[in-house]
């Protein structure tokens, strides 16, 4: 072997030992990164208190997590949120209305201000819940449906309305057969509202002279075109020389159904037409719908 192929197979022997070094080096020893650990975002999770338990089957909750009643009182829950590094987590409630509230749980109350907007829908509002550690944040939406408990209309003059009103009295003659021909009194809402299976309750003061003769009331509810929906009567004790009663009655709408007008009818007696139906005050003549009896 002369010299010059002794330089050479030196060159690639002292190459081939770096070279191995290298490689050894880059099998037991990672890269900087790979020694970093990584930080996951939290995992945020809303659980609710107060919602219903079994909603009404006229429900579609394929498009919500929970059911809720106006006005009930919800605690927003985010204790069942996780991070799978054990951080401490800080939570943030996004509420519909673009305010936020801070805590692992908070209550809030969802109204109504619209019931004819319903149109026999739930109202759905949309809440975020954000899950924050030091370095990073996850958030999830949370929709809740919210359904009325009741409806509480009032007779006032020709017309049913939302708010009591102050004072007044209406007058109702009674029929007596064919001595006199049959009279209602109507009261209609502005616009048609959809109700949904539900139990009703009527209450109506009654005022009268001693001499006039009332044998039995009757209401009735109608939709827009005039049918009637349902209608229900009672006796009145026809003899006792009463000068004012209150009556109570009830029914059931066993599915959903457009509500536009009542109607009063009274059967008996009078003399001068007094007798009253009272709307205002402590005595106000209503009609309420119960969405949590069915």
């Amino acid at each position: 072997m002369n010299k010059k192929q002794i330089i050479i197979t030196s060159s690639i022997v002292i190459f081939s030992i770096i070279l191995s070094g290298c490689t050894s080096q880059n099998d037991t020893e990672p890269l900087i990164e790979d020694n970093v650990l990584q930080n996951h975002p939290p995992e945020p999770v809303v659980t609710i208190h107060g919602g219903i338990q079994n909603p009404p089957s006229y429900i579609d909750t394929s498009n919500m997590d929970a059911v809720a009643y106006a006005g009930d009182i919800i605690t927003f829950d985010a204790s069942n949120s996780y991070d799978a590094d054990d951080d401490v987590l800080s939570y943030k409630w996004i509420w519909d209305d673009y305010t936020d509230s801070t805590g692992e749980k908070v209550t809030r109350k969802f109204q109504i201000n619209d019931v004819f907007s319903l149109q026999g829908l739930p109202l759905i509002y949309s809440i975020t819940l954000v899950a924050s550690d030091e370095k990073h944040s996850g958030l999830t939406a949370y929709h809740l449906g919210i359904v009325p408990k009741k409806h509480t209309f009032y007779l006032d003059d020709s017309k049913i309305t939302l708010d009591k009103p102050s004072s007044g009295k209406y007058q109702i003659t009674a029929t007596a057969g064919k001595l006199r021909e049959f009279q209602t009194l109507t009261y209609e809402l502005d616009q048609p509202l959809l109700i949904q299976q539900c139990t009703w309750n009527a209450t109506v003061y009654l005022e009268k002279s001693k001499l006039a003769v009332l044998n039995k009331i009757s209401i009735s509810l109608k939709d827009e075109e005039g049918n009637i929906i349902v209608t229900k009567d009672t006796k009145l004790q026809m003899f006792p020389l009463w000068k004012s009663k209150t009556v109570v009655l009830s029914g059931v709408l066993t599915k959903r159904e457009e509500f536009k007008s009542v109607e009063i009818q009274v059967q008996g007696f009078s003399f001068k037409n007094r007798i009253n139906v009272l709307s205002g005050g402590e005595k106000s003549s209503q009609i309420e719908f119960d969405f949590t009896t069915l």
